[in-house]
Parts: structure tokens; sequence; C-alpha cells
């Protein structure tokens, strides 16, 4: 009582249909060639494919209808996560199932950068403990000079740090003080004041930090730009250490070091403390 299948199969000259080994085995089980259902002798047989044929096509309407299904599931899931329904109810649902997929997307970023990640937030903490360093150092330096006289040249400046570097043989390469002074007077400094009200400068150019009220101190350069006074101080410190190692570096090249120019306009620049 087996479905034929794919086996070979033989019809009697009665029209009944058996496996060819079914049939086989009845006649030599039972001695005599008779039909298994109707009992008639001396029938004829030959090879049957119809049923082999039915099979098939059975099995190729069972695949297609699978694969047809997985289509049209396939389809009806994706208009489930693009199409925006219009009942308030499925509409909430849907935006639920978007922000779900999205977290479960997140997290397992996460989980496969974990390394990168760390090594990120480690470098992050190295940069922010470096920057802490030079801003609490500008302050000290800043609490220390507060009696200095509040305008100072890019020359003065210079030339204190030559002197500290490379001892009093430096001090005949640099300007004289009468002349930086005389170059300080030309300076209108009112102009300057207007021209940086004008361009209304909100923030600090050095740590894009806003640059406070009253209480905060502030420098204001010859070229109309306004910063932080302990980030400008940090800055130049920075620039003038950095061109004098490139000046030992390279002494024929460079004879003589560059002085700290603005941040922004990269000029010589003069300024006064507010």
């Amino acid at each position: 009582m087996d479905t034929f299948r794919a086996e070979t199969q033989v019809i009697l000259s009665c029209s009944h249909v058996f496996h060819q080994t079914c049939l086989t085995s009845f006649e030599r089980f039972s001695g005599r060639a008779t039909c298994p259902l109707c009992r008639s002798a001396d029938y004829e047989k030959r090879l049957f494919e119809e049923g082999r044929k039915n099979w098939e096509l059975l099995c190729t309407r069972k695949l297609q209808a699978v694969w047809r299904g997985h289509c049209g599931r396939k389809i009806w899931n994706h208009l489930l996560d693009t199409v925006v329904p219009t009942d308030p109810a499925k509409k909430r649902d849907f935006f639920v199932r978007r922000m779900g997929k999205l977290s479960t997307k997140l997290l397992s970023a996460m989980d496969n950068n974990a390394d990168d990640l760390e090594a990120l937030f480690a470098e992050s903490d190295q940069a922010l403990l470096v920057s802490r360093q030079v801003f609490n150092n500008a302050a000290e330096h800043s609490s220390r000079t507060v009696q200095s006289p509040p305008e100072t040249s890019t020359a003065d400046r210079w030339a204190a740090l030559r002197l500290d570097m490379e001892g009093p043989a430096a001090l005949p390469a640099l300007p004289s003080p009468s002349a930086a002074q005389g170059e300080h007077d030309t300076i209108d400094w009112d102009k300057v004041e207007a021209a940086a009200l004008t361009r209304n400068e909100q923030d600090c150019a050095i740590c894009l930090g806003d640059l406070g009220g009253p209480d905060k101190q502030k420098a204001l350069t010859s070229c109309s730009h306004l910063f932080h006074a302990q980030c400008l101080a940090s800055f130049e410190r920075f620039a003038t250490a950095v061109s004098a190692d490139r000046h030992r570096q390279t002494l024929a090249a460079e004879p003589t070091p560059q002085c700290p120019t603005c941040p922004c306009c990269r000029s010589e620049y003069q300024k006064r403390l507010y």
C-alpha cells in the first residue's frame, strides 16, 4: 500500500498496477501467476511510467508551492518593515519594531567592535589628560605672572624663551626693547578693539570654547583677534618650543627661529590682556 513514487512499475492485462519488485515477490511466494487483486490468471504485463510521472509532477508542484510561499513571505516582511501603516495602533507597533531592530544592530556592532571602542576611549582619555595638564600649567603660569605688564610683544616673549634655552648669547640677535616699545606705541588699540567688536567673536579659536563674560581673562591681539589668555599663552609656549626644536635640528637651513604667529591669521602680533 505504498505510494508508487519513482520505483519501476508494471501494469497487468487486467489494468491493475503494481511495483515490479512487489509483483515478482508475490509470484514467487504464491507459485502461480495470478493478479493479487482480481485473481485473474494467465495475465500479461508490461512496464508502466505514468505513476512515476505523476509522482514527479506532484513533487514539482510542492517545490513550487514552497518557493512561492517563501517569496511571498519575503515580500510581505519587506512591506511590513518599509511601509508605514495608517492605523494609529499599527503605526505605533511599526515604529516599535523599527527601534528594536536598530537597537539590536547597534548592540551587535558594539560587540563586534568592542576592542576598537576601548582603544578609542583610551585615546580620548589620554588626550583629555594631556589637555588638562597643559591648561593647568597655563593657569599656574598666569597666576605667577599676574603682575606682568598687560601689553607684551611677540619679540619680547620669544626673547625670554631663547634666553632660557640658549643663554645670554642669544640676546644680541633679538630686537631691542626700545624698538619693540616703539613698535608697540604705533598700535591704535581703540581701532583694534573696534575691529574685534565688529567681528563679534563669541568663541575662542584655540579651545573652541565660549569666551565667557568679564570675569574670564581674555587676550586681544593687534590683529583684532580675541582668545582666552590661558589658551593664547599655552599656544605661544607650544609654538615657540616647536620652532626652537626645529631650529636646533636644521640650524644651517634656518638660522633664525620663527616667532609665534596669530593662530587665526598667522601674522606677528602684540597682545593686551583684559
